[in-house]
């Protein structure tokens, strides 16, 4: 079990490394923009790629429902929680230029139990800057607060008019979870 959790720790920095080359290559003018915030989940870590984490399969998946490139702009960090998108990651997201923007972030706001009302005000705060016709938010992860974390992004994703991807709920009914997690047990 340390080796996993030791493997999976390693991914860290370079998937970081990974998204922070990415993010420099320029976009082809005809691509779409596809902006991507939030924590681990969307770096990839545990994953065995960076390609294979969330974020590079969404692009995946647009381009192959498209037909069109995908030019990602993941912003993304590990550990990040809400108040980290807000501070370090949203002020260089070119949400003008985007043509979608996808977030995955509340498991570590949800694992460290940030008050709830500080929860709720920093992600109001941050949906209340995102273009709601272009964004898409992914369910809090399965963590034990889950089901006190959630309601309060369900309920601010609605009023602002942004789509809830289901991601989480996709990998609950999976089976083993053996099948859906990392060496780490958590990603």
């Amino acid at each position: 079990l340390a080796l996993r959790v030791r493997l999976v720790y390693r991914q860290r920095p370079r998937y970081a490394a990974h998204w922070r080359d990415g993010n420099s290559l320029q976009a082809d003018p005809d691509a779409l923009y596809l902006v991507t915030l939030g924590d681990s989940i969307m770096q990839g870590i545990g994953a065995s790629k960076p390609s294979k984490g969330l974020a590079g399969l969404a692009a995946t998946h647009i381009r192959q429902r498209t037909g069109r490139e995908v030019y990602l702009k993941n912003l993304s960090s590990t550990g990040a929680q809400v108040a980290d998108v807000l501070c370090d990651q949203l002020p260089h997201a070119p949400l003008d230029q985007a043509d979608i923007v996808l977030v995955c972030v509340s498991a570590n706001d949800a694992v460290k139990r940030v008050p709830l009302a500080e929860y709720r005000q920093q992600l109001d705060e941050l949906l209340s800057q995102l273009p709601a016709t272009k964004t898409v938010i992914a369910d809090v992860a399965l963590v034990k607060a889950h089901p006190i974390y959630q309601p309060i992004m369900q309920e601010l994703a609605d009023s602002y008019g942004i789509r809830r991807a289901r991601v989480m709920q996709a990998f609950a009914g999976s089976g083993s979870p053996l099948k859906v997690v990392a060496g780490d047990f958590f990603h």
